[in-house]
């Protein structure tokens, strides 16, 4: 589903903060989701943004970004080619880097912020509850990107009164292995929304396992729901458009990366309502698989969620 990615540059070789000038927003091919971004974020930044789309070649003979420059990334694919091309870079010169639509890790540095990719762990778990009162051991899979959110989840998986029983995968035939051990001996599946592991033949096996074993699929995104998974909570692209418009527009205003990061960190909530700097958490079932499955849609409807 959808990260942006801001960038605020520092005057190369200086060691104070240069006044952002120019808005870039970059990103890798055309999806529905990143257009959608693209769109949202463009009607509500302050400022005109320059568009740049990374080639085969990579960020390779794209003009210079300059000091003074805020570059908007969208999906992962623009963050991993960008922070490829800052390596070379000094630490003191890089600039400030607002994910959307990616996974990330902040540097010690502290010059990466940005709207959540996917709810907090509680809230989809807590969403996931919900399906049926015998559900009480989860399965999950994950990769290097997404490891980070295990600790977060096993914790308010046990808060929950659940069990969660998580994998690490190398990539995606490691993964197909993982669920047909974790099938059997599990209530629920769970995909979080890591692209490195969660390859389209992983969620097809995941599927198989739903439709023939009765295991809900919880997916990373509404697509999976279309495509038959149960259910997901997740953010929309045109949420998370709007709150990469609100840091550029902070940063345009000069606040620091750091007040945009406490006042944008990405907080736990008790409905899938929650609103995280106009980021606002969705959840949506599928009727039919609900229906294949037996849940009682009663308790998901209370949580706002919306049936298709």
């Amino acid at each position: 589903m959808i990260r942006a990615l801001v960038l605020c540059a520092l005057t190369s070789g200086a060691a104070h903060a240069t006044a952002p000038s120019e808005v870039v927003l970059l990103k890798c091919g055309e999806t529905i989701a990143y257009q959608e971004v693209t769109e949202e974020f463009q009607e509500r930044c302050r400022v005109q943004a320059r568009m740049i789309s990374i080639g085969p070649a990579g960020l390779e003979g794209v003009s210079r970004i300059g000091a003074s420059t805020l570059v908007v990334t969208v999906g992962q694919e623009a963050l991993d080619a960008l922070l490829k091309s800052l390596e070379k870079i000094a630490p003191a010169d890089r600039p400030t880097v607002v994910p959307t639509l990616a996974f990330y890790h902040p540097p010690s540095d502290e010059k990466m912020v940005g709207p959540p990719l996917s709810p907090e762990p509680d809230v989809i778990l807590r969403t996931l509850s919900k399906v049926s009162p015998r559900l009480h051991k989860v399965g999950m899979i994950y990769g290097s990107r997404s490891e980070s959110l295990v600790p977060i989840a096993t914790q308010a998986a046990k808060t929950l009164g659940l069990t969660l029983e998580a994998v690490r995968v190398q990539d995606g035939p490691d993964a197909v292995r993982a669920l047909r051990k974790l099938g059997p001996h599990v209530h629920a599946l769970w995909l979080p929304p890591d692209s490195d592991v969660i390859t389209p033949q992983v969620f097809q096996f995941a599927l198989r396992l739903q439709l023939e074993n009765g295991v809900p699929l919880l997916g990373a995104t509404r697509q999976q729901v279309h495509s038959g998974a149960l259910l997901a909570v997740d953010y929309s692209p045109r949420s998370a458009g709007r709150a990469a418009a609100e840091l550029v527009n902070g940063l345009l205003d000069g606040q620091s990366a750091n007040k945009n990061a406490n006042r944008n960190a990405n907080k736990s909530a008790n409905a899938a309502s929650t609103q995280q700097s106009h980021v606002i958490a969705r959840i949506t079932v599928s009727g039919q698989a609900a229906r294949r499955l037996g849940v009682d849609l009663h308790a998901l409807t209370e949580m706002g969620a919306q049936v298709e």
